[in-house]
């Protein structure tokens, strides 16, 4: 049998090899590139799109899904029949109130007239800033009816409830001039109580600079909400508000601003229909009679060219 003969190559002998029989690195033809480029393009047009989620219920399943979700509304219903409270309390029980009967003894215990009036001065003073720069922006830069209609539609309903529901004074109540003037507060005694027009002023302020186009709006608008709650407290701690009022004072000033809001095309062409009629009825006449007048006189002209040319 032959013999095996084992061949022992040095490190420096493997180098010389490699280097006289350098590898064979395989290059794409130019066909594969002509196939593999459209396609690479194609991926590179067509921007990529997140994948969409599906729901995994099937359609028996959801079926089921909303039937329990059904049931158990229909429980708590049933559930909430007997446990409808029955309290027979003679006047306005506001547990609100209540819980802050401490900073209203603070405020109308003698001596303290000076905090007193500065917290009322300055939410005075918030809602005067309030109304200058939200209006201001409006009046320069607005581009939609939206912010009069919606304070329009707020205060004229609030205006009507008023008149059919009056709430009785609490005890504590202080609203008197604090020395300090104000634009748009009212100062004095009074039972404008549902809802609260100083808190859904000031909602719907804020909900107009979130729409704005303003670099800031959004810095504005949180000041704005800074300003609402700083207002609510010392509505709720003077007493000239129960909390039922600024609650829904608050929600009831955003959803005027969404629905103004929605239907702001209509409303701002209606603006622009009748002002043009309004322009028109005024001042229609008079323009026609400077057209004719104009007309007139460049007949004149015409023929006085005319007579001078001959």
């Amino acid at each position: 049998m032959p013999q095996e003969v084992e061949v022992v190559v040095n490190s420096h002998d493997q180098h010389e090899i490699a280097s006289q029989n350098p590898p064979i690195i395989p290059i794409p033809s130019n066909n594969a590139e002509l196939e593999t480029t459209p396609a690479h393009s194609e991926r590179n047009e067509q921007p990529s799109q997140p994948a969409k989620l599906k729901s995994k219920f099937k359609p028996n399943t959801k079926i089921f899904f909303r039937f329990l979700v059904g049931l158990a509304g229909l429980a708590i219903l049933f559930v909430g029949k007997f446990s409808v409270p029955v309290v027979d309390i003679p006047c306005i029980q506001d547990k609100v109130l209540d819980a802050l009967k401490f900073a209203n003894d603070f405020i109308n215990e003698a001596g303290h007239e000076a905090f007193r009036n500065a917290f009322q001065a300055l939410c005075s003073f918030m809602m005067d800033i309030t109304f200058l720069t939200t209006f201001g922006y409006w009046v320069v830069r607005g581009k939609s009816c939206r912010l009069p209609f919606t304070m329009g539609v707020f205060y004229i309903i609030r205006a009507v409830i008023q008149k059919l529901w009056i709430s009785p004074f609490p005890p504590g109540f202080y609203w008197d001039a604090p020395g300090f003037p104000s634009l748009t507060v009212p100062y004095g005694r009074g039972s404008d109580f549902f809802y609260s027009g100083h808190s859904g002023f000031l909602i719907i302020c804020a909900a107009e600079w979130h729409r704005a186009s303003c670099k800031y709006r959004k810095l504005i608008r949180n000041i704005i909400l800074v300003f609402a709650a700083y207002t609510v407290a010392v509505l709720l701690v003077y007493r000239i508000h129960y909390f039922i009022d600024c609650f829904t004072g608050v929600f009831f000033a955003d959803y005027c601003w969404i629905k103004m809001d929605y239907f702001r095309k209509p409303l701002d062409a209606l603006i622009v229909k009748v002002f043009n009629k309004v322009h028109t009825a005024i001042w229609g006449k008079k323009e026609k009679k400077e057209v004719k007048e104009a007309v007139k006189e460049e007949k004149i002209k015409e023929l006085n060219e005319v007579y001078n040319d001959a």
